[in-house]
Order: C-alpha cells, then structure tokens, then sequence
C-alpha cells in the first residue's frame, strides 16, 4: 500500500534512518540526525519512495520493545543469520539498487494506556492496527500476542524455530533447546523484554545460539534448583561493562514479582554474544583470575573457555 510521509507524520512518526547499500552492495541502517535514540517502545515503517516524493510503499512493519535503534541492529544481524533476513535483505537489494529507490524508517514512540490499574504500552496493539492498515510487502509472519495474562509461561518455540531457511551452519536443535530450556522456567518478563529476546536470538548468528544453549544448559546442570525461575529483565545498572540496560534473563527465587533479598543466582545478558555473570558466592576463590570481579558478582573473562572447564570458575557443588 502506499502511503504519504504527510500522513505519517499526522500519526505520529517521524524519519528515524535511510536503508541504504554499502560499498558491497548490502542493506545498512543509516541514522538520520534527530532520529529517534528513545529506548521506550515503539513502532516502525519501512517507506520505499523516488527520492524527494512525499509517498512511497510500505514495505514493513514492526514492533521494538526496547526502541527503534536496537531493533534495527537486530535487523542488520538478521540479514546475515536469519533466513527471513536473508529474504529482506535481498529484497532491498532489489528495491534500492535495481529500482533506484529510496527507503526510509519512520518510526513512533507508542501510546501507554492503564488498563487493570496497570500503565502498559500498546506497541503491539500498534503494530497489528498498522499492518491490517498498510498490508506491509515484506511481513511474511501473522503477529501473535507473545505475551501472556498473569505472567503465565510464554511459549516461544514456534517463534525460534519457525524460520526453515535459517543459516545452514546453525543447527535447529540449538535454537529448539534455547525455546525449551526458556520455556521451563519463563514465568515474569518486564514490557517490551520479550520481543526483544525473540529478535535477538533470531539475529544471533550459529556460534552465538550454540552459546546461549550451552549457557542454559550449565545453569541447568549446576546452578538452577526447583524453586528457581526465569525474569526477563529491562536491564539493570552496575552491571559489566557493555551489559547496562540490556534485556536480561535473570534466574534465582522470585518473591511476588521481584527476587528475593540474594536470590538470583545467574543473570544471561543478551549482548552481540551472550555472557553470564553470578553472585561472588559463587566464585571459586582459586582461580580468581579467571573472572573479573565486582562488587558483588563476578563473569568470566573467557565464556566459552569456562564453559568448557566451569569448575574452574565455579564453588563445587
């Protein structure tokens, strides 16, 4: 369908990037000054139009629980790692170098409302109102409601596994295992984390995914006992470097909605590759060295070397 940039901007968006080709001819995120840096959710448009015209083609529609600017990234990890990336990727290619378009983002901060007493964000609402609105060309997916009343567990399975044409390196048992192992202990997630988490994971490239798998499945092995559940997190302050403010899963006891007074026990940060971090009680004082070392936790210096050897870092059980 197309659509007017005078109509979108009555609506509330404004231009957030330009899609563009690099030098090798492949798809980039571009910021345009002023764009949109909020990390409060949103919804985006993918306008393809003649430079300079005031209308073009809506060619995608999307939600972004933690903002536009790290979705996007998500999308540019997706063009590489994901088979419905990979499918967008090459259609842009087409649109901007063959048909010598121009496609624009314009993206909206979403309306909050309180419902139940409780104020929520209606990117989701949003995003399904707007795509039975422009009939996007390049949204291949119907857009189910991830979330669930009550935090009640929220299945994501079929949504990490339901790309078929995913990287060829990357096996469909690890992002299988990932849905499972999330799945049995998801029981609260802060707004707009879930989302977040599924894009992430779906950006994540084979060696990333196989992490995250091996990751869960040690916290499953070693640390995680019955009363243990999963918090998908907004993301916390004085944490490791590069991990402040990102989507987290954090594991331990919860009371109500909160863990109790030192009750997590893990927290998995969702960084370009996972890393993980524990409560210092945790550390085996031995080989200190290992670690870097905080206030009051502590992560590897080397994921994956402490995954081969996680009694290295790890108090015996």
């Amino acid at each position: 369908m197309t659509v007017s940039f005078t109509h979108l901007h009555s609506l509330g968006f404004s231009a957030s990037h330009k899609i563009t080709l690099d030098a090798d001819g492949e798809p980039r995120f571009v910021a345009l000054e002023g764009g949109s840096g909020s990390e409060s959710p949103a919804v985006y448009v993918w306008v393809a139009h003649k430079p300079g015209d005031d209308a073009g083609a809506v060619l995608y529609v999307g939600k972004a629980g933690k903002g536009v600017k790290r979705r996007l990234g998500q999308h540019q990890n997706g063009f590489i790692n994901s088979g419905t990336g990979r499918k967008n990727a090459a259609a842009l290619r087409g649109i901007i170098g063959d048909q010598d378009l121009s496609v624009t983002v314009m993206a909206r901060v979403s309306e909050r409302v309180t419902l139940f007493g409780k104020t929520v964000s209606m990117y989701a609402t949003e995003e399904n109102a707007l795509c039975e609105l422009f009939s996007p060309t390049l949204n291949r997916a119907v857009f189910p409601d991830l979330t669930s009343a009550g935090g009640a567990p929220v299945n994501i399975e079929a949504t990490l596994v339901e790309d078929s044409t995913c990287h060829p390196l990357q096996s469909n048992a690890d992002r299988s295992r990932v849905a499972e192992l999330i799945n049995g202990r998801l029981r609260i997630h802060d707004e707009g984390t879930v989302e977040d988490m599924l894009a992430q994971v779906e950006a994540y490239g084979p060696q990333e995914v196989k992490r995250l798998a091996a990751l869960l499945e040690l916290l499953e092995a070693r640390i995680l006992d019955d009363e243990h559940v999963l918090k998908v997190i907004r993301g916390y302050t004085d944490q490791p470097q590069g991990c402040n403010g990102l989507t987290t899963l954090g594991f331990g006891r919860i009371v109500e909605r909160n863990f109790a007074p030192n009750g997590w026990v893990a927290r998995i940060y969702l960084t370009d590759a996972p890393r993980v971090s524990f409560p210092l009680s945790l550390l085996n004082s031995k080989h200190r060295d290992r670690a870097e070392v905080y206030d009051k936790l502590f992560e590897p210096l080397d994921v994956d070397a402490f995954l081969r050897d996680p009694d290295g870092l790890l108090q015996a059980e």
